[in-house]
Parts: structure tokens; sequence; C-alpha cells
């Protein structure tokens, strides 16, 4: 499998398994990047069988869906994204220097419940990044 759009400058983004004219193709692909799918057959022939399109780890839109400051300090901060993703908690009182607060991993229903320090009266603001 290749991406690009002239003929003679196509990259290659992925390795193929063939058994006989069949088989498998797996690639990476990158956010931002439109990929353009098309089958042949041998020696420009139309396909003689099906083609299956399958995509692994599609990735939910992450959402904070609760911010709640509890009595003893503590903000409870309630995430939404993939099942079984790893992401990265962090926060700022500037939004240009951004600290760690936290790891973890969305649960089997895509949900992580995290209580996490207040730690400025200013204002502190939070995001979350998906590994």
């Amino acid at each position: 499998m290749y991406r690009g759009d002239l003929l003679g400058a196509l990259i290659p983004v992925g390795a193929q398994s063939v058994q006989s004219y069949g088989g498998d193709l797996e690639f990476n692909a990158q956010a931002g990047v439109e990929y353009r799918i098309a089958f042949g057959g041998i020696q420009g022939s139309a396909p003689q069988s099906d083609v299956e399109l399958k995509m692994k780890g599609e990735v939910e839109a992450p959402q904070f869906t609760l911010l709640d400051r509890r009595p003893d300090g503590l903000l409870q901060l309630r995430l939404y994204g993939s099942a079984g993703a790893a992401f990265t908690l962090e926060s700022s009182t500037d939004l240009a220097t951004w600290r760690e607060q936290q790891r973890g991993i969305f649960d089997s229903a895509g949900w992580q419940s995290i209580l996490a320090p207040i730690t400025s009266n200013t204002g502190q603001f939070f995001r979350f990044r998906i590994e």
C-alpha cells in the first residue's frame, strides 16, 4: 500500500501479507492525512473477490463530562474516551506551561474518574491527551 498524488512518487505505508492474490494489509494511518484506496485485479482485470475494509482502534472524541469542586478542595473530573486508551491529565495556570497531573487508562466502557488537587486561587486549566 502506498500514499501520494503522483504515480512516480508514491510512499509505502504498509506491508502486505499475500497468499496467492489475497490476504491482509495493515498500516498505521496518520491524523490529517487523506487516504484513497484503489483495488485492481491481476494485470488490470477486475478484482475477482469481495473487498472488506476494517478499521482498528478508532478513537472516540475525548471529553470532560463532569467538573465538580468538592468541599475538601479537590476537583472531581470524569473523562470519556476510547475504551482501553491511555491518557495523560495535565493542568496549567497560564495555558502556556502544562504540568502532568496523572496518567491513566479508560475502562472498558471508555470512562475514567479522577480527583485532582486545585493548586491555584487565580484559575486553573485542565486538559487531557490521548497517548
